[in-house]
């Protein structure tokens, strides 16, 4: 009777994100997708492994006595959050103007020709941080284990994104030198070749900075961006350009594997299952840390009383200036419980952090948050007016800061990419001049 709960819960779990994904898809609501779209791919993946019985929660010794009806509070937690994140967003429609005043609107106008030297001095400086960083440690392998494993260069994490935002600007460029709403574009194959040569580069240095979850998501803005601004994607190229990159990104996570096995002499991920590594390739074993919290989390474990928000609000601030302050990152306390003395953590998901730290309220609250932020950046860049700020700007933010909802690092997030983009649109409405080229129709 549970087994068969369980599937009928997680079948309604998928449905209701699919119905909703369908909705933004035909608002362009950027904010709500990205974050049910990260709820599937976090919360619904791993639950069907479990049903089908191919894989087992990571790691098993820590699931002792793996019930199923774990795997079914989990799932309906999962939908509670869901739940909540729709209330949220759905109440919130008269505030969500005021709500909206947190995220960038587009600059008055803009001059394409500073905006593409921008990009290209940006991805150079980015770039080119990265790779004295790398020539100071000797090599990439050496330079990966420093970063990842050692972690030498906690609280200088913010030059990985200069690069990221280096790409943005130049997808931000090319959605409108490209654009199928400009009936007098003429793009100059050339131009467009070495811009994705840049692009190239700067994915490669955010790479070596260990971070593949940048790449997914650059990937996904970049996609969405095309789609919207450039050629609509059909179904056939949307599954063959998912197909790709996925295989491309598993790839990477094998060579950085490599790369640090040979700085270290270990292997990783000698003991593991083949979908085990895929789970943990691509965020899906996030649903295996959201279980361990539910089943431990006010019995063997004390809740965190917000400790982990405490410690989001002043993430912002450089260690430079307060080396002494603990990290937000919840997943890094969770798992020395388990596993003293290990460095990497175990994400625990948005509702995870939220129920660690207030209980079951907590994802009532965190949920409505986070529908009410969501709501706000949708009122922000929903336009019926077509412009490329509104379609590159708005799905990066969504998708670099929203995660599957608010948690213990968004202050951190909105500082690194919500602040720069507002720094841009200064920037840019000061060097604006009369052109025959705008940036937006």
């Amino acid at each position: 009777m549970i087994f068969l709960t369980t599937i009928f819960f997680l079948i309604v779990v998928i449905l209701f994100s699919i119905a909703v994904l369908s909705y933004c898809a035909k608002q362009k609501l950027f904010g709500l997708g990205s974050i049910f779209c990260i709820i599937l791919i976090q919360s619904v993946i791993r639950p069907i492994f479990f049903i089908l019985g191919i894989d087992m929660p990571h790691p098993i010794s820590i699931f002792d006595g793996w019930q199923t009806g774990l795997l079914l509070n989990g799932i309906a937690y999962v939908m509670l959050w869901m739940i909540c994140i729709t209330l949220g967003y759905s109440i919130s429609a008269k505030i969500s103007p005021v709500v909206g005043l947190l995220f960038p609107q587009r600059p008055k106008s803009y001059n394409n020709s500073i905006l593409l030297v921008l990009a290209i001095l940006i991805s150079f400086l980015g770039c080119a941080i990265t790779c004295i960083l790398i020539l100071g440690e000797g090599s990439i392998a050496k330079f990966l284990h420093k970063v990842k494993v050692e972690k030498a260069y906690a609280g200088f994490y913010w030059m990985r994104n200069i690069t990221t935002h280096a790409n943005v600007l130049l997808l931000l460029f090319i959605c409108c030198y490209c654009s199928r709403h400009d009936e007098s574009r003429n793009p100059k194959r050339l131009l467009l070749i070495v811009l994705s040569i840049i692009f190239v580069f700067n994915c490669a240095a955010n790479y070596f900075w260990g971070n593949r979850y940048n790449l997914a998501l650059i990937l996904i803005v970049a996609g969405l961006s095309y789609h919207c601004c450039i050629d609509r994607l059909n179904i056939i190229k949307l599954f063959l350009i998912v197909l790709i990159c996925s295989v491309t990104l598993w790839a990477l996570k094998i060579y950085r594997y490599e790369l640090i096995s040979e700085a270290t002499a270990v292997e990783f991920t000698a003991n593991q299952s083949d979908l085990t590594k895929l789970s943990l390739s691509f965020h899906f074993a996030q649903f295996d840390a959201f279980l361990l919290v539910l089943r431990d989390a006010g019995q063997s474990i004390d809740f965190r009383d917000g400790k982990d928000f405490g410690n989001g609000l002043i993430s912002w601030i450089p260690r430079t200036f307060l080396p002494d302050r603990n990290s937000y990152h919840v997943g890094h306390w969770f798992r020395q419980i388990y596993e003293p003395g290990r460095v990497n953590g175990w994400p625990v998901t948005a509702a995870g952090s939220w129920y660690i730290n207030f209980g079951l309220m907590g994802i009532v609250l965190g949920g409505i948050l986070s529908g009410i932020i969501a709501r706000g950046l949708d009122f922000s860049y929903k336009s019926r007016k077509f412009n490329s700020w509104n379609i590159v700007i708005g799905t990066s933010i969504a998708w670099f800061v929203f995660d599957a909802g608010l948690n213990t690092g968004t202050p951190q997030k909105y500082v690194l990419y919500v602040i720069p983009f507002f720094i841009l649109r200064i920037f840019l409405n000061s060097f604006a001049f009369s052109t025959s080229k705008k940036c937006y129709s």
